[in-house]
């Protein structure tokens, strides 16, 4: 059995052509679309920490910074359906002595999760958090609200970026793009740029610059080559 292949590299797109004299001829390509845009919703995941070694003084004062966490966020304008709170962890603490285990209190947590859908109050609401007593901070999730269009429009740029490549390819080797094999798609959106400080380990002055999000889209399509 006779088989060619020729792979070429254009950017970050690649281009595979296999011949065989017993199967059929086909191209593989991967068609490529990215932007970049403004995030306009944060969501937010922060939460409290309390040690004490009276588990029920400890769960009141949690339960206390929770509820100054929740009025912030009224404050804010932010909507009761846009928070989430976690239920409270427990965990008894032990340290090592000379004559085996000793108590010395609780670790008290209680987490909560918050949707801020007006991207100029992101200091704002981080600040007035830790004021409210919140001492962790888990993570800060940005994207856009139009990132389904967007996704969609960059799927079917992809997908278009793959039919030229295929057919440009097979043009250069006198043959035809013919119909579809296999398709393969994938697509994701990244953080360009997101800048964030905090200081530990009762964060201080809070200040966060969103960036841009970066949101592309990849496919990979084997199609049929015809005379």
């Amino acid at each position: 059995m006779q088989r060619a292949m020729l792979t070429a590299t254009f950017g970050a797109v690649l281009f595979v052509v296999t011949a065989s004299a017993e199967d059929r001829r086909t191209v593989s390509v991967t068609g490529y679309a990215e932007t970049q845009v403004e995030p306009d919703i944060a969501t937010i995941e922060m939460g409290i920490f309390v040690f004490d070694a009276s588990l029920l003084k400890g769960k009141r004062e949690a339960d206390a910074k929770i509820a100054s966490l929740l009025n912030a966020f009224e404050t804010l304008g932010v909507k009761p359906s846009d928070v989430q709170t976690t239920q409270l962890y427990v965990k008894p603490k032990y340290k090592d002595v000379e004559r085996g285990w000793q108590f010395v209190g609780y670790e008290i947590t209680r987490s909560v999760t918050v949707a801020l859908r007006d991207m100029k109050l992101l200091n704002e609401l981080l600040n007035e958090s830790i004021k409210a007593g919140a001492n962790r901070l888990e993570r800060i999730n940005l994207r856009s609200s139009k990132q389904r269009e967007i996704e969609d429009q960059l799927l079917r740029e992809a997908i278009e970026n793959a039919k030229r490549q295929a057919a440009r390819l097979a043009h250069g080797f006198g043959a035809k793009v013919g119909k579809v094999l296999t398709i393969d798609a994938s697509g994701e959106a990244l953080l360009s740029g997101v800048r964030y400080c905090l200081s530990a380990p009762a964060f201080g002055e809070t200040t966060f610059q969103p960036g841009r999000i970066k949101i592309e889209s990849e496919i990979h399509v084997v199609f049929e080559l015809t005379d």
